[in-house]
């Protein structure tokens, strides 16, 4: 009887997993191991949990996603998607148009697949998809970055690699993340620490490689960059069931690379959009993070620069955009001036920051905040740059913006962001991109509200109190967390009992 109990309670449990997730029809989606990795135990899965994210949501067509590609003579992962594949018809907008590659239909269709036609499936069911491709990393990449920002597009994925640090794209990536736009880069296959550019920019998520055996793939760039790992195969030589299958130019092909894992994550960012339009870059970026599966080869680390935080879970980043979860968002106005710099030189560039090019006598104020917030719920906390109009102290040049959590609490968190205040060898400009009085400082809190704890029971010792002797009487809380509040009372107390209240909660 005791095994039968135990099996029926497996059989419970097992049908609870059933019917919480949401399987598409699609004949190969069986194949798609790094959507759903059947046929292992909860903990040995190495997908990113896709049929449990489609029961909560399966996107929305009005949050739209780029895929940004080269076409360039010496990188082969160019050109554009084939539109017309049976599996991508009706979700992909190209522009910059070039010749079909079968790289930039493969990034498509992991994102946007159609459902349930007989093909694979994409992480998202609805998102419209915009594809750019550029020529020449030093000229138009920037080009296709700032299009599609211009383009009303909420998630931008770009799969290129590249060894060379030019400076012209990176003002670009700078009004990317100052637009609250999420910039999703591969860390690259270079099986070592080389960085594939822009990868490490600040403001980006840079994605590595899993694999379906719970690792990490051997070819994935790794560095103090990587937020982050997601499926990307085991690499060239490898059985085709052990790499992605996904859409090509004319039919379905398997293939491996962080290539691919980073239209995963851009993927799956459209569905937390969907859930929720008003999340900033910063909290997809620490939603993201916080629901890392770890790898066991992590071991005790929460992170490595083999796995960064490793393997993004879809839907447990969902869940905390639901009940009992709750994401709040806060702003403050005003700072404290912490310090000052010496006057010194800065070369500002123009765009974001609104002033001209050139260079400029500073002096840089660092300013701070603490502030109070409700206790009542138990939580985590990060600022939201691209939503404070302070600048950072590293990346002053284009305006980055910034806020930084120095520490927080159970009831109040302290902010720094820095303002610069500017000189010419003509002019004075005064402070940007605020005066220190009307810096706005933002950050978010997530967390459970707090369960109060109930009066289990009332208990005395001794028993009985007798006349003319003293004792307590005990009110003993159950369940819950933090604090409960009281009062003390009593009805019909003879004249000669004196009672000293002593706790309320």
């Amino acid at each position: 009887m005791k095994n039968f109990n135990l099996i029926f309670l497996f059989l419970l449990i097992s049908l609870k997993e059933i019917f919480s997730q949401v399987f598409p029809t699609d004949n190969r989606f069986w194949e798609q191991w790094y959507l759903y990795h059947q046929g292992v135990p909860q903990n040995q899965r190495a997908d990113i949990r896709a049929p449990e994210a489609w029961s909560i949501t399966k996107g929305n067509s009005s949050i739209k996603i780029a895929i940004i590609e080269s076409n360039t003579s010496s990188n082969t992962d160019g050109g554009e998607p084939n539109a017309t594949h049976p599996d991508l018809l009706g979700r992909i907008t190209t522009h910059n148009t070039s010749s079909i590659s079968e790289h930039a239909t493969g990034v498509a269709g992991l994102i946007v697949a159609n459902p349930n036609n007989g093909g694979i499936v994409g992480i998202n069911w609805y998102s419209p998809l915009n594809s750019y491709s550029f020529t020449d990393i030093s000229d138009n990449l920037d080009d296709r970055i700032i299009q599609a920002k211009n383009d009303g597009n909420k998630v931008i994925s770009l799969s290129h690699g590249s060894d060379e640090f030019l400076e012209e794209p990176y003002g670009a990536l700078f009004s990317i993340y100052n637009s609250n736009i999420t910039f999703i880069k591969s860390m690259g296959n270079n099986l070592g620490s080389g960085i594939s550019h822009p990868a490490n920019h600040p403001g980006i998520i840079a994605v590595g490689s899993s694999t379906k055996s719970n690792t990490r793939s051997n070819f994935s760039n790794y560095g103090n960059h990587i937020k982050f790992l997601a499926p990307g195969g085991e690499g060239y030589g490898y059985p085709n069931n052990l790499n992605i299958l996904t859409t090509s130019s004319t039919d379905y092909f398997y293939n491996s690379g962080t290539s691919y894992s980073a239209p995963l994550v851009a993927g799956s960012v459209g569905l937390l959009l969907a859930l929720r339009n008003d999340l900033s870059n910063d909290d997809i970026e620490n939603l993201l993070i916080l629901s890392c599966d770890k790898l066991p080869e992590m071991g005790a680390n929460n992170w490595t620069d083999r796995h960064g935080y490793g393997r993004i879970n879809v839907k447990k980043a969902l869940d905390f955009l639901q009940t009992p979860f709750q994401l709040i968002h806060f702003s403050s106005t005003g700072g404290i001036v912490y310090s000052t710099s010496d006057l010194y030189q800065l070369t500002i560039f123009s765009g974001e920051s609104g002033l001209g090019t050139g260079v400029y006598w500073v002096k840089r104020y660092e300013l701070r905040k603490t502030i109070n917030f409700p206790t009542s719920y138990d939580h985590f906390v990060w600022g939201r740059g691209s939503e404070t109009n302070g600048w950072s102290l590293a990346q002053p040049n284009h305006g980055m913006k910034f806020c930084e959590i120095l520490n927080y609490n159970s009831n109040s968190v302290t902010l720094r962001t820095y303002v610069y205040e500017i000189w010419n060898t003509s002019s004075y400009f005064g402070f940007y991109p605020a005066s220190p009085q009307n810096v706005t400082f933002s950050f978010t809190v997530l967390g459970k509200p707090l369960v109060a704890p109930v009066i289990a029971n009332i208990t005395q010792n001794p028993v009985p109190i007798y006349k003319g002797t003293g004792g307590y009487v005990y009110a003993n809380l159950s369940q819950g967390n933090g604090t409960i509040n009281y009062n003390w009372f009593s009805t019909n107390q003879p004249s000669y009992v004196s009672i000293n209240p002593n706790g309320s909660s």
